[in-house]
């Protein structure tokens, strides 16, 4: 499984405005995560086209959440910033023996596992995480 460093810092900015109620600037947002403003901002540009977080323009503007954090699975953020659960397509070694996905034992384990590391990740919520 891989988390990718984006997943970390966009689960970061979520769990940050959730226990910061109202609005906050891009730079309050960066700076309490450990991030740059333009990486927040490439990040944000992805929460906020799955409503995840909002954003008002302007001098009095900011970002917020764009639903309640109980709302928002981890999943959520993990699909979106492209983590790959296993990206080597179940059989590491590409072994010419395999049966294919509906005979492989091996692919049908990780099939299996793959199911409940996605039924946890959607059961976990960014309130859960905060």
């Amino acid at each position: 499984m891989q988390i990718k460093e984006n997943t970390t810092h966009a689960i970061q900015i979520l769990r940050y405005l959730h226990k910061n109620q109202g609005l906050q600037t891009a730079q309050n947002v960066a700076d309490a995560v450990g991030i740059t403003a333009p990486l927040f901002k490439r990040i944000a540009m992805w929460l906020k086209q799955e409503n995840l977080i909002t954003h008002i323009a302007g001098r009095d503007g900011g970002y917020t959440l764009g639903r309640p954090a109980e709302e928002i699975s981890f999943y959520d953020v993990f699909w979106l910033t492209k983590g790959e659960l296993y990206p080597n397509n179940h059989c590491a070694k590409r072994d010419i023996n395999c049966e294919g996905e509906n005979h492989c034992k091996l692919h049908q384990f990780i099939k299996i596992t793959e199911h409940f590391i996605i039924e946890d990740m959607l059961g976990t919520s960014i309130a859960d995480l905060a």
